[in-house]
């Protein structure tokens, strides 16, 4: 356990979470994050809590099984109207046919979303319990690899963290074809920057993660276990056009102020004949501001009765008027 203010804060119930980076945010879930009351996010959705979340990413497989909450978890996030991806975990086996039977758990799963993730679908390299080589490693990653991809036409993005220059590829063991044309979506939690593996550093540089995912502590209303946090390596419109999301609905424009309910005249009245001009007030007193004049013989729709006054768009005194 990492002893700081957050984790102390957390360990004594308090909320808390780490600062976000980037400008965007999306987390990440297992099922050990435990059942999520999806209607608590909407919130952090909304951008109403922080921190506000923009993107979802849940575990599909562990290996030869399912996620217990994969299907609950993709369609809860989804519901939220949020972009979701997902992951499958591979243990690197000795026994090529493990590796290719949990490729298709992975394929399985993705076959029951009903559509492929907007965010893309990452296999997860970060184990290694059959304590393979760097070679056979390789061997038994590109199994899993080519047995996703040729079932579903689809690129097999790419999650890791310091496991890889270990397991798969660094300076003295040379790169891999691995990273050609896959996204790096990597881990390195606590740090200032991105970790990014040896083999991709070579061919694309330092700056070519994708995703970082730098924060493992992160707590949300709703949800019992904690979350991964990532970001995206660029600005919120650039993200959204990398994985060609549909553009963020403008907020629907304010409700237009109700039309006044109209006014229907009481009757009309004729100014008098014997009047050259009849001053129009303010205020239904003849010592009120003059707004104007009608001449006589008009006509005038009125609107209003005050004792002795008639009321126009002004008011008029009613001895100098007649019913029209």
């Amino acid at each position: 356990m990492r002893l700081d203010k957050i984790t102390l804060l957390q360990a004594m119930g308090i909320t808390a979470n780490p600062e976000t980076k980037g400008e965007v945010n999306i987390i990440d879930v297992s099922g050990y994050t435990g059942e999520i009351d999806f209607s608590k996010l909407e919130p952090y959705v909304r951008g109403e809590k922080s921190p506000r979340i923009d993107g979802a990413i849940v575990r599909l497989t562990d290996g030869a099984s399912y996620d217990n909450y994969y299907l609950r978890n993709y369609n809860g996030f989804k519901a939220l109207g949020l972009p979701v991806g997902g992951y499958g975990v591979h243990y690197v086996r000795a026994n090529a046919s493990a590796n290719v039977r949990q490729a298709q758990y992975l394929i399985d799963a993705v076959d029951q979303l009903g559509e492929y993730p907007a965010l893309g679908v990452y296999g997860d390299w970060e184990r290694n319990p059959d304590k393979l080589g760097i070679s056979l490693t390789r061997q038994a990653i590109w199994k899993y690899v080519y047995t996703y991809e040729e079932a579903l036409d689809e690129i097999l993005k790419a999650y890791t963290n310091y496991w890889w220059t270990a397991n798969v590829a660094n300076p003295t063991n040379g790169a891999t074809d691995i990273p050609k044309g896959r996204d790096g979506w990597f881990a390195s939690w606590y740090a200032k920057t991105p970790y990014i593996p040896w083999d991709w550093s070579q061919r694309y540089g330092n700056n070519c993660w994708v995703l970082w995912q730098y924060e493992n502590r992160f707590r949300f209303d709703g949800m019992p276990g904690s979350a991964d946090m990532s970001t995206f390596n660029g600005t919120m419109a650039e993200y959204r056009q990398y994985f060609k999301l549909e553009p963020t609905p403008a907020p629907p424009p304010p409700e237009p102020d109700p039309l006044p309910e109209p006014i229907v005249p009481i009757k009309r009245v004729k100014v008098n004949d014997t009047v050259a001009w009849l001053n129009v007030r303010a205020q239904p007193d003849l010592g009120a501001a003059d707004l104007g004049d009608l001449i006589k013989a008009s006509v005038v729709p009125v609107v209003e009765v005050n004792g002795d006054w008639y009321r126009i768009n002004g008011w008029i005194h009613k001895d100098y008027v007649q019913d029209a």
